[in-house]
């Protein structure tokens, strides 16, 4: 499949990642539950964003991805996603148009330091992950004008929800192995080379 071509500029390169993503999320299954997650701060909150922004996407004609939908409603897998900054699910009350596409946030900083974005782009069913640092919501008085909504405020992270997702569970879990001094997950040296941030690698 042809990669979505977006209106951001690139974070980082884009590493292979060490599983097959199909949709179905084996590969983050087989990996422990924790009792602190992305989806437990707002646990029964999320389910009504979900039904809100679900029927707007009806109403709307702007469907969203079915790997998504998959993890915004199964506590089971995000219970599987730990985030070293406490970072939490909190899905927008609806979708804000950018250039031929439309963003939707679903994933806050603990701090407000930075916010995830779906970016969708109907007409090719194409889907991307960007990030922000700053706060946009329709429902929100304080946040920013939404017309400085602008392509250059976002940058891209993933070409598609599942692939972020599998990122960000790799580099959080190697970031917590490496303060609990305990084995990082079991995907092979070469992806824990490949993801590990600079700060943490060892010398060996």
């Amino acid at each position: 499949m042809k990669q979505l071509e977006t209106p951001f500029n690139s974070a980082r390169d884009q590493h292979p990642l060490p599983f097959k993503l199909d949709g179905s999320f084996s590969w983050l299954r087989k990996f422990p539950l924790h009792k602190e997650h992305i989806g437990v701060l707002r646990q029964k909150k999320l389910q009504s964003q979900f039904k809100k922004i679900e029927s707007v996407s009806l109403l709307s004609g702007i469907p969203l991805p079915p790997d998504f939908v998959t993890f915004i409603t199964d506590i089971d897998l995000q219970a599987r996603i730990r985030s070293i900054s406490d970072c939490y699910l909190d899905l927008a009350a609806n979708f804000l148009p950018l250039r031929d596409g439309y963003l939707l946030r679903f994933l806050n900083d603990s701090q407000g330091c930075a916010f995830w974005y779906l970016f969708l782009h109907p007409s090719s069913n194409g889907q991307a992950v960007a990030i922000c640092y700053t706060y946009f919501d329709t429902d929100d008085n304080d946040s920013e004008d939404i017309a400085k909504l602008h392509p250059r405020k976002f940058v891209f992270d993933s070409p598609s929800f599942e692939s972020w997702l599998c990122r960000y569970w790799l580099e959080n879990e190697i970031v917590y192995a490496y303060h609990d001094k305990t084995d990082p997950p079991d995907v092979g040296g070469k992806y824990i080379r490949l993801f590990t941030i600079d700060a943490y690698l060892n010398d060996a």
